[in-house]
């Protein structure tokens, strides 16, 4: 049971057998024994010699030389030596045949050796450094654990360490071992930041947009104590706990007492943001499986401008930490429980990762601006566009008032205010029109040539987002689709036509195309067009007697189609 080479052994003989005896099974035994003839006159990998000649010193004449001397009439014949000659000839093929063995065994297992050891590290301890080691349970052998931290003593060999386990000294293996990183003393030290008692602020200077095409009147109307800091919910007061502290507020975390019972337990998992802070990532898959989903409608990106063709003043507001302005129910948070190292905690405000957080927020943003015609949301960012300034300004104060009766807090340094265009949602947009944002250009711009399948997905996702800008954009994108179709190869067969459809999007994007914004009172005029490939179409109005494109649409055919 436990020769692997035997082993094997069994198995390609039974691989051999069940084929030969596949139309009459019964009659099995009678295959063995030439069975057992073949395989043994075949070349072994390793040695690349017969077992038969490693037993006999000589090729033994089976089925396959009698058939080669039938087909040649070739055949050799035997010396006739005497018993003393034909034994030390015997050794002397012995022992070659031996040498040899021994050379081709060696390059065998070199060549082995490096294909096993490819993606293997060699892992490098110190002299003095601590370590964790792997070693049975105390209550179970078959189970392991890492245990420690224990000091290094010496280096033995050049995998193997001599470790300190509290007076005895014991050696183990690199691959029992890993490097034991202390926690900092002040990991668990509460950092609080100070505000004022007062709900209403004043914004910083540097934290304010000032639009330059505002009119000198329309500025110093303009209310500076509109925009406060709003929300009675801290979010500035932070613990620093088990290092991800920072990202959870003191009011939104509450340990658990040991001695209560909680059912439910989520695990955390912590990742570095592109700023060097720490993210908190909850795993709640298994309560998002327990769920009823929530299917709250989202108006799409491309709805959202709608109606918009006659406003002249934009602003946007970013609602901060919008998901923990809301609370949990008091008989659901228990539910929002996490599991750390060393204790449990729970969440008073709705956290990030629930299958229903985005339609709560969305639900509750969207109740907020109930009765606000000149007010759109996409989950926590709000536009706010109006014909006049002086409705821009009503609208704001009405909006504020809202939001602060609401606790919602706002991030200042993400607002806009005044302007007569605003990126909104990856869309540059203001008079009367609507076109491509530029840092998503320049992303274009710079994205590389795709030579992989997931590469190829990544830049028509980045493209295809802005495909109602782009004439007939299923048919110019058909060659680089059909390399992300089943059964096409991971890496991609790049030719003439994919290099023709990759040129042709990045020089529709790279052009900043402008379509115009819709006016539902003025006619439509639609242009088709067709080919083996697609169909394309463009929806167009007339202004000031010239027809401007309102939108692109198209789509690739099937085989069937």
């Amino acid at each position: 049971m436990c020769n692997g080479l035997v082993k094997r052994f069994n198995a390609t003989l039974k691989t051999c057998l069940r084929r030969l005896c596949s139309e009459q099974p019964r009659q099995w035994h009678r295959y063995m024994n030439p069975l057992l003839f073949a395989y043994r006159e075949v070349p072994q990998e390793s040695t690349h010699l017969a077992p038969f000649e490693l037993l006999y010193g000589r090729t033994v004449r089976g089925p396959m030389h009698i058939l080669h001397e039938l087909w040649t009439k070739e055949i050799e014949e035997p010396d006739v030596k005497s018993s003393y000659e034909c034994v030390l000839n015997l050794r002397e093929r012995l022992d070659d045949t031996l040498k040899i063995v021994r050379e081709e065994l060696e390059k065998a297992q070199g060549r082995q050796k490096h294909y096993y050891d490819r993606t293997d590290k060699r892992r490098k301890l110190y002299v003095g450094e601590k370590v964790l080691v792997l070693l049975p349970t105390d209550s179970n052998k078959l189970l392991m654990q890492w245990k420690g931290p224990f000091e290094i003593v010496t280096t033995v060999g050049i995998n193997d360490y001599r470790i300190n386990m509290g007076g005895k000294e014991k050696t183990f293996n690199a691959n029992l071992l890993k490097g034991y990183i202390a926690r900092d003393q002040d990991a668990s030290q509460a950092t609080t930041e100070e505000r004022p008692p007062t709900s209403s602020l004043a914004i910083p200077a540097a934290s304010v947009t000032v639009i330059e095409d505002l009119e000198g009147e329309h500025f110093n109307d303009s209310e500076c104590e509109v925009l406060p800091e709003l929300g009675g919910w801290d979010s500035k007061e932070t613990v620093n706990d088990l290092k991800f502290g920072d990202e959870l507020t003191l009011d939104q975390r509450r340990q658990l007492e040991e001695e209560e019972f909680f059912p439910y337990a989520s695990p955390v998992v912590v990742v570095k943001k592109k700023d060097g802070k720490n993210r908190v990532c909850i795993d709640y898959r298994r309560l998002n499986k327990l769920t009823i989903f929530d299917p709250q409608p989202m108006t799409p990106p491309a709805d959202i401008f709608q109606g918009m063709e006659k406003d002249q003043y934009f602003s946007k507001i970013d609602l901060s930490e919008g998901y923990w302005q809301i609370p949990v129910r008091k008989e659901d948070i228990p539910k929002t429980a996490i599991v750390t190292m060393d204790c449990h905690y729970e969440f008073l405000r709705m956290p990030f990762g629930m299958i229903n957080s985005g339609a709560t927020l969305t639900r509750a943003v969207k109740k907020l601006l109930c009765g606000m015609d000149n007010v759109v949301d996409y989950i926590d960012d709000l536009l706010i566009h109006t014909e006049t300034w002086e409705a821009h300004v009503k609208t704001l104060s009405e909006l504020f008032k809202r939001l602060q009766e609401a606790n919602f807090t706002v991030r200042s340094v993400k607002c806009l205010l005044g302007s007569r265009t605003v990126n909104f949602l990856g869309h540059s947009l203001g008079r009367g029109a609507i076109g491509l944002q530029d840092e998503n250009v320049e992303k274009v711009r710079n994205a590389p040539k795709p030579k992989k399948k997931r590469e190829v997905r990544a830049f028509l996702g980045l493209v295809g987002y802005y495909k109602e800008f782009v004439p007939n954009f299923a048919a110019v994108s058909a060659p680089l689709s059909d390399l992300v179709s089943k059964g096409q190869p991971n890496i991609v067969n790049w030719g003439d036509s994919q290099e023709r459809a990759y040129n042709s999007l990045n020089v529709a994007v790279m052009s900043k195309p402008v379509l115009q914004l819709p006016d539902v009172n003025k006619k439509f005029v639609l242009r088709t067009d067709a080919c083996n490939r697609g169909l394309g179409a463009a929806l167009m109005q007339e202004n000031e007697g010239t027809l401007f494109p309102v939108a692109y649409a198209s789509k690739k055919l099937t085989d069937m189609e």
